[in-house]
This record gives structure tokens, C-alpha cells and sequence, in this order.
């Protein structure tokens, strides 16, 4: 592939007239061999490296190779104690920290990284295909070709199906996606009496366990998870619980999009984000959008435009949790008081043009302040103030015995 790129990119740099030389110069880069960036770049050039993972992965042989002049990591969090070993990758292995939301900028800066070290750029949103006017929609009932599990198939008429009140929540099966306040809130607020569908969008986090049979789509193991706690939270018997429906297919992202645009509703009651990418979609759907107040959604929620959730109460994770017990290292519990009456206002066509009118104001937001080229212009002033500190400072290139 990376043959075939530069070989393409060589017969563009001739033919194309008037593209960017300095847009074809940042794609060869793209592709060149890392022993090569080095040798390529002028020294006066500012090379600055992005490297999008956990600090303790800041430093790679591609790095040490290519020897930028600046190292930026780019890192997510999702609870309020980071490792302690992060803080001192974070001085020793990177000139600045990017963090999507003030709430990691906070905790990296609240556990002992240099408050001067840490920048907030935030993820952007794709609004041209997260856009209501483009996607498709999703036809109900599922056919068999999505894996899915729909708790009356059976029961319910094609057209019942498609004229209830449909909820969707999109995450990653794990603890942290605050499943129990979620199943808690709806099934405590609804049964299956009422005209309405939660449809849950999900992979299994962890694969492993025997019951899973090693696979992350087992939608059975998921729906096994869900009744087993609302029988034993809420005393419920499956039968008298209200529809929900499990998809756990791997989507592409026109597929993800088209079935935004076919649900009334989107609720995520999370314990902690390091972002929180669903919801942003969701909004940039236009779609009526509940998630957590806390962590990294605080920095995107208005009442103007969404529904916080405020959590119950801010607790130490649990001490066999399987993100790694450490005092202090805490998330939030959503209240499902507040949940359950939020999906009922929801769910009340009675407020139907409110919410409409709701979610029209979402997506003005996503699109003015989040889109690829709302962050992209952050991204660019960064990097304007980055080549400026280079400048003052003389940061010559690295050399690779620097690096630690």
C-alpha cells in the first residue's frame, strides 16, 4: 500500500496543477520510510509528532527514528487517578499533552503533570455525514442479516414496531458505560405495555470470558446481563419487561449513521468519559440526546440543547473492579431518578415539536463549535503557538540518546 501511494502520489505531484505544494509535501511525508524523515528534513524545518495513545506509549522507534523537534501525546481518561508512573512519561516523554475535555485536563494536572504542559483541543465530528439531510434510515423490524436480539419478535406487528417511541444508547459493554443505571431507569419507568423500544447498540468489552464464548457480538451473553439484573434490581419477570431490542453487528459508519436517523430519542447514563463521541453523533443527528453531566460530556451539555443527567453521587470505583482499584480513583453513579424522568418526557409525544425543536439546536452547536473544521482551526492555532515556543527556545531536532 505504501508502494503504491508514494507511486501515486509522485504521478499527482507531476500532473495536478495548482494543488498545495505544501499539501503534497505533508502526504509523501505520510509515506515515507521513518529512517527517511530524518534525512529529509531541512534544519530549519519544525517537525512536531502526534502520538495518539496512553503516555506510557509516547515513545516509539518510529519516534526515536524520525526525530521530531516537538512531541505532543494525545491521551483519553475516563476516572480521576491516573497511573503514577504517567506522570513522570508525561515530563519525560512528550513537550505538551493534548486531552479532548477540561475534565482530563484537570486530572492529568490535579495528579502532578505541569499544568503548562497540558492543552485542551477536543475531538471533532464529522457533521457532513452525521447529518440528518444525508444519512439513511434503518428499517424495522431488524432483518436477520444485523445480529441482533429483539425481546418480541414474535409479539409485535411490523408496523407496531415501527410506531413506538425508539431510544437508543450506543457503547462499548463494560461497567463504566453505566449499563445497570441505564436498564434501571427504563425499566423501572416502563413495561411492556407501553409503546416503546430501548435498542442498544454494543460490542462486548472483554471477549474472554468462557459464557462469551470468546465472542465480542454474543448478544446472548448481553441479553443473559440484562435480565438477570433487572429481576434482580427491580423484582421484574422478563415477560413483563419493555421491549428492547440488541444490536450487536459490526456497523459501518453509513450503518451507524442511518440508525441515528431512525430512533426519537438517544440516552447514555455513563460513569465517566474521557469525551464522549455517541452523543456528539447523536446530536449532530438532531437526534433528543440524555447522557452523565460529569467527566468529559460537561464540556458539550446545555440544557438549551440536551439533557444532562446529573449524577447521584461521586464514588471510588469498586475495589474488584476491572479497571484496577486504586484509592481515589473514582467515578460517577447517574441518577436514575433523574434518567427515568427524562426518557418519559422523552417518550410523552405530547412534547413531541419541543424536543424537535431540541434537537435542531444540538446539531447548530456540534456544527459551529465541533466540526473537523471547528477543531481543525484549534489544532492549526496550536500549532502556530507551538512553532513560536520552538523559535524563542532554539529546540533543536532530538537526538535519540536524549530520549529516556
Amino acid at each position: 500500500v505504501g508502494g503504491t501511494c508514494r507511486r501515486l502520489l509522485g504521478y499527482f505531484s507531476v500532473s495536478t496543477q495548482g494543488y498545495p505544494s505544501a499539501v503534497m509535501d505533508s502526504l509523501s511525508r505520510m509515506h515515507l520510510p521513518p529512517e527517511r524523515l530524518a534525512e529529509e528534513t531541512a534544519d530549519d524545518e519544525v517537525v512536531v509528532w502526534v502520538s495518539h495513545t496512553d503516555p506510557g506509549s509516547y515513545l516509539t522507534g518510529d519516534l526515536i527514528r524520525k526525530k521530531p523537534t516537538y512531541v505532543v501525546g494525545r491521551s483519553m481518561y475516563e476516572f480521576t487517578k491516573i497511573p503514577e508512573r504517567w506522570v513522570h512519561e508525561c515530563r519525560d516523554n512528550a513537550d505538551e499533552i493534548w486531552v479532548p475535555s477540561s475534565f482530563v485536563r484537570d486530572v492529568w494536572i490535579d495528579n502532578g503533570v505541569a499544568p503548562e504542559k497540558v492543552v485542551l483541543i477536543p475531538e471533532a465530528v464529522d457533521v457532513y455525514f452525521f447529518d440528518p439531510e444525508v444519512a439513511e434510515k434503518i428499517d424495522f423490524p431488524l432483518t436477520p442479516s444485523m445480529k441482533h436480539y429483539n425481546s418480541r419478535a414474535a409479539e409485535l406487528t411490523a408496523e407496531d414496531q415501527i410506531a413506538r417511541y425508539k431510544f437508543l444508547s450506543h457503547f462499548k459493554w463494560e461497567d463504566r458505560k453505566g449499563w445497570d443505571i441505564l436498564c434501571s431507569s427504563y425499566f423501572g419507568s416502563f413495561t411492556a405495555d407501553d409503546p416503546v423500544t430501548l435498542i442498544i447498540l454494543t460490542h462486548i468489552w472483554f471477549p474472554g470470558p468462557p459464557e462469551t464464548h470468546g465472542d465480542a457480538t454474543n448478544h446472548t451473553y448481553v441479553r443473559e446481563a440484562i435480565v438477570a439484573y433487572v429481576t434482580r434490581a427491580l423484582g421484574m419477570h422478563e415477560a413483563d419487561m419493555a421491549h428492547f431490542v440488541i444490536i450487536t453487528s459490526r456497523l459501518s459508519e453509513a450503518d451507524v449513521a442511518a440508525l441515528y436517523n431512525s430512533v426519537d430519542g438517544f440516552v447514555m447514563p455513563t460513569k465517566g468519559e474521557g469525551w464522549g463521541l455517541p452523543p456528539l453523533q447523536a446530536m449532530s443527528m438532531g437526534v433528543p440526546t440524555a447522557t452523565t453531566n460529569w467527566s468529559g460530556s460537561v464540556d458539550f451539555l446545555d440544557p438549551d440543547h440536551s439533557f444532562p443527567i446529573p449524577p447521584e453521587r461521586i464514588e471510588d470505583i469498586p475495589k474488584d473492579s476491572v479497571y484496577g482499584y486504586v484509592e481515589g480513583k473514582k467515578w460517577a453513579v447517574p441518577s436514575v431518578t433523574e434518567t427515568s424522568r427524562i426518557m418519559k418526557y422523552m417518550a410523552d409525544r405530547a412534547n413531541e415539536r419541543a424536543l424537535r425543536a431540541l434537537g435542531q439546536r444540538a446539531r447548530r452547536y456540534v456544527v459551529k463549535h465541533l466540526s473537523e473544521e471547528a477543531v481543525a482551526r484549534r489544532v492549526s492555532e496550536r500549532l502556530s503557538e507551538i512553532q513560536k515556543i520552538i523559535h524563542a527556545k532554539a529546540i533543536p531536532h532530538r537526538d535519540p540518546k536524549d530520549w529516556r
